[in-house]
């Protein structure tokens, strides 16, 4: 078994039945928004495989009601739109019919697979994908399903794509000239796939937002940490009679820096932990019932853990109790602070980017120690703003025990008939 090549190995491939048995497993174990992350980042890819020839090119990305679909077919339908290099119909027949391409240069390896799998797995009607090449007169069109145990490209009059005219393309696809669009079909025709889906973020900080117009944005600005430079992402408005309402996604970094009145770091080992810090509670610039902003932004006390850009995971709970940020030494400032923590590149994230591990040890592993480390490293003006938080609680505890105790002293006599109607008693 020595000098073995690739020239000495079969590539493996796939049986159409165990495709949609590996599919089927798939849906049970990825989250439910998982889609949108992976449609996100293809979109970001393909824009920044065009600014390498092109630095200065202005990426555009919008998420909406697949207009066109809405029209013909009178069913609200989730589609993606990016101004990215696009595809041919040789490239599009190559790749999305084929579950483990391709790499296409993309930053941090996606491996081509993710989107196919967390979009058909979560949409057994499929998915649409139209797309537009520069130079070319047109663009192509194909169909992704699932029929009687196989998942694949449609096929009509023995074609897997067909033709589509530039003119078919949203604005902003045609003054650039290329891109795509991905449209999400779900389970029926009947299906509004711009609505939440039911195990969508049903709990953690995403939850407030889960049955307002703003769900989705509000899930891509707490997803994605940064946005690359020169991209700009909108989402629409769902639920809402005027489809025109757009709102810019800033990310999680964005958002937090805004509300912010110091930043700081601690080295732990193996990773970075980000500092967050306001004078108020994040919840008072952000109050639940404020609208917009707290549909839009969510910014709490919290955990989150960053890697490659967007967030895998974020420790937040309502409740007290839920809050992680008293495990790392900050049990008085929850409401006051957000720490980031960034694992350095030796950890690799898990097939549903929910995790990180680092030689086959969850990252979880490490937290006892990086708590530890945390509280020993943390900044002397954060554990000193922490004591005097401590102090002024345990004051304002004493203020309301003895307000109990001399209550008994206020209370006022209170009087009623008695049941037969004689003098008033007291009660």
């Amino acid at each position: 078994m020595k000098n073995i090549t690739d020239k000495d190995i079969v590539s493996m491939g796939g049986s159409k039945e165990g495709i949609f048995v590996l599919l089927k497993t798939w849906k049970r174990s990825m989250p439910d928004d998982q889609q949108y992350r992976e449609l996100q980042k293809n979109s970001i890819e393909a824009i920044q495989r065009v600014q390498k020839k092109d630095p200065d090119f202005k990426g555009k990305i919008r998420w909406q009601t697949d207009e066109s679909y809405l029209k013909k077919y009178k069913v609200p339908k989730l589609c993606i739109g990016d101004n990215g290099d696009g595809m041919t119909a040789e490239v599009i027949m190559s790749n999305l019919n084929n579950l483990g391409a391709s790499i296409r240069q993309n930053e941090h390896l996606n491996f081509g697979c993710g989107a196919k799998v967390a979009v058909l797995s979560k949409n057994h009607r499929g998915l649409i994908v139209k797309s537009w090449v520069k130079d070319a007169k047109g663009g192509c069109m194909a169909v992704m399903t699932w029929s009687k145990g196989k998942v694949g490209m449609l096929i009509r009059n023995e074609q897997q794509t067909f033709p589509i005219t530039l003119d078919e393309a949203p604005d902003f696809i045609k003054q650039a000239g290329h891109g795509t669009i991905v449209t999400l079909l779900g389970n029926t025709d009947a299906d509004d796939t711009t609505k939440v889906t039911d195990d969508y973020a049903r709990t953690g900080m995403l939850r407030s937002s889960r049955l307002s117009a703003y769900w989705l944005i509000c899930y891509l600005n707490t997803k994605f940490y940064s946005i690359p430079k020169n991209i700009h992402i909108f989402c629409q408005r769902f639920q809402e009679l005027n489809r025109t309402q757009f709102r810019k996604i800033s990310g999680h970094e964005k958002i937090i820096n805004d509300s912010t009145e110091r930043k700081d770091h601690v080295r732990l080992t193996g990773a970075t932990a980000h500092i967050f810090y306001s004078e108020e509670d994040f919840g008072s610039k952000y109050p639940t019932g404020s609208g917009g902003s707290v549909s839009q932004q969510l910014v709490k006390g919290q955990v989150a853990f960053v890697s490659q850009d967007e967030v895998l995971k974020l420790d937040f709970d309502g409740s007290p109790s839920g809050n992680t940020l008293p495990k790392w030494g900050l049990q008085c400032l929850r409401p006051q602070v957000i720490l980031i923590i960034e694992p350095d590149g030796s950890f690799e994230q898990n097939v549903e980017r929910t995790q990180l591990n680092y030689n086959g040890q969850d990252s979880s592993d490490f937290l006892n120690s990086w708590y530890a480390e945390f509280k020993d490293k943390m900044p002397e003006w954060l554990r000193k703003k922490e004591q005097e938080k401590e102090q002024e609680q345990l004051k304002n505890n004493d203020y309301k025990s003895l307000l109990k105790k001399l209550a008994s002293f206020f209370q006022k006599d209170r009087h009623h008939e008695s049941a037969e109607g004689d003098p008033i008693e007291k009660g």
